[in-house]
C-alpha cells in the first residue's frame, strides 16, 4: 500500500535525510560514549563519509546535532574534534553536574517507585562486586547506570535532557583522569547514603548527599590542579 493509499502524505526526500542524520548521530554518538572517538580526536567529514557510505548532507546535520548537545566543536576545513578534557573544562561540567544531581536524587525520593529502587539496589551490589576484584571499566558504567537511573525515575524531561553531561563526565572526560580504587570505594559508600536517603523518602537529604557526592570530585579536580 502506497503512502497515498494509506491517506498519509508521502515522504518528503527532507524527512528521510533527517531519520538518516538521526541514525548517524546515534552511531557518532556511541563512539564517542565507548571511547572509539576519544577527546579531543578530529573527525573529517571526507573520511567519515565514505567509510559509512552516505553523503555529507545527512553527516553534516548529525555534526551539527552532536555540536549542539557539546560533544564535539567545529573544526576549519570539514572538520570536527570531540570536545577536550581540560581541567576547566571538567570543573564546569561537575559544578553543573552538583546541581542537576542534586534536584535528581530530591525529585527522586519523592517519584520513584519500589521497582526502580529495587534496580537501584541491584545496581549498587554489582558496584560494590566491581571494586573487588577492581574493575575500572565494569564500575565505570555501573556508576553512569546508578545516577541515571536516579535522573530517569523523576520523570522530569528538562532533567532528563541534561544526561548527555553525565555521559560526557564519566566516558569523555574521565578516562583522560583516571579512576583510583581509592576515589571509587568513597563514591560507592556516597551511592549508598543517596540511595538510603530516597529509600527513607527524605528529598532534602537527598539532594544535599548528591550535591555533596559530585562536589566531593570538585575538591579532588582543585587539588589536583593545584599540585599538577
Amino acid at each position: 500500500m502506497t503512502n497515498v493509499e494509506s491517506g498519509r502524505p508521502p515522504a518528503t526526500r527532507w524527512e528521510r535525510r533527517s531519520r538518516l542524520a538521526d541514525d548517524v548521530a546515534d552511531e557518532l554518538r556511541a563512539r564517542i560514549y565507548d571511547g572509539q572517538y576519544s577527546a579531543g580526536t578530529v573527525i573529517h567529514q571526507e573520511n567519515l563519509s565514505l567509510e559509512l557510505g552516505i553523503s555529507r548532507t545527512p553527516l553534516r546535520e548529525a555534526i551539527r546535532m552532536l555540536e549542539q548537545e557539546g560533544l564535539l566543536v567545529a573544526e576549519p576545513g570539514r572538520a570536527a574534534r570531540v570536545v577536550s578534557s581540560s581541567r576547566k573544562t571538567l570543573l564546569d561540567a561537575y559544578e553543573f553536574r552538583s546541581v542537576i544531581d542534586g534536584l535528581a536524587a530530591r525529585l527522586a525520593s519523592k517519584e520513584m517507585t519500589s521497582a526502580q529502587i529495587d534496580e537501584l539496589e541491584v545496581v549498587m551490589t554489582q558496584q560494590v562486586a566491581s571494586l573487588d576484584p577492581w574493575v575500572p571499566a565494569e564500575y565505570t558504567r555501573l556508576n553512569i547506570r546508578f545516577h541515571e537511573l536516579i535522573i530517569q525515575s523523576t520523570g522530569n524531561q528538562f532533567l532528563i535532557g541534561e544526561l548527555v553531561i553525565l555521559r560526557m563526565t564519566a566516558q569523555i572526560f574521565n578516562p583522560a583522569v583516571g579512576v583510583s580504587k581509592s576515589v571509587a570505594d568513597n563514591a560507592v559508600r556516597q551511592h549508598r547514603q543517596v540511595l538510603d536517603a530516597i529509600k527513607d523518602r527524605d528529598p532534602i537529604r537527598a539532594e544535599l548527599l548528591a550535591r555533596g557526592h559530585i562536589e566531593t570530585t570538585i575538591a579532588r579536580l582543585r587539588e589536583q590542579g593545584e599540585h599538577g
